[in-house]
């Protein structure tokens, strides 16, 4: 499992969000995409690591997050290698169904890999914003929300990403150690919170969205300590 030091490096984030049919299966996806391509993907220039999410309310959703040095090298793969990796990819995986998705609505989602040895909860969320207030928002976000969270127990870490394709599209990763810790941040907390940070943005600025694109997307903010580090 990638380490938050790791993570830090990627310059780009790509996202693939698969659905299943049997939500049973998703241990045999999940070892069977390691074994290819996370393995296949590890031999080519730029690649940093790659880990899968799994819905903690939705559990045949699975978020594969892979992490790149740049995006030239993200795009310099060779499509007829990416087809040949897919071949051997569904040769391992078998006779398990399953479909691209869009990205679903605002859920919890648990890390894994490709033995689930942990799991962590990772919200995520993506924001429209004025253009012109972009820096505003990080700044903001930095000095209300994430100055709160990581106080909270159980914080893990936080990165903010903006995207290099969609003006004023900022994306939030935070990163909580159980869901206990995560849902045990006090409701009125967090009330006082998202009013202060209206208040500094103005009402109406910022919208929330799930219609998450690919785009190139450089992170802009990381707080937090080693993903994989014990307690």
């Amino acid at each position: 499992m990638m380490s938050f030091e790791e993570t830090a490096r990627a310059a780009v984030v790509e996202r693939l969000y698969v659905r299943l049919a049997d939500p049973q299966q998703a241990q045999h996806y999940i070892e069977a995409d390691y074994e290819v391509w996370t393995k296949a993907l590890s031999a080519y220039p730029g690649f940093l690591g790659k880990e899968i999410l799994q819905g903690r309310e939705d559990p045949a959703l699975l978020v594969s997050i892979i992490y790149w040095n740049s995006w030239e090298e993200w795009k310099s793969i060779p499509g007829k290698d990416l087809e040949a990796i897919q071949q051997r990819f569904e040769l391992a995986l078998g006779d398990v169904p399953h479909t691209f998705a869009e990205e679903p609505p605002l859920q919890s989602i648990l890390r894994c890999g490709p033995c689930q040895a942990q799991s962590r909860p990772v919200e995520q969320r993506v924001f429209r914003v004025d253009p012109a207030l972009t820096q505003r928002f990080v700044e903001q976000d930095a000095a209300i929300w994430t100055d709160f969270l990581r106080r909270q127990p159980g914080f893990v870490a936080k990165e903010v990403w903006l995207s290099q394709d969609v003006p004023g599209e900022v994306t939030t990763v935070t990163y909580w150690r159980s869901m206990q810790d995560w849902e045990g941040v006090p409701v009125q907390k967090l009330i006082e919170r998202a009013q202060l940070f209206e208040q500094a943005m103005g009402a109406g600025s910022v919208t929330m969205t799930a219609d998450y694109k690919e785009n190139q997307r450089v992170c802009v903010s990381r707080v937090g300590v080693a993903l994989d580090k014990e307690d």
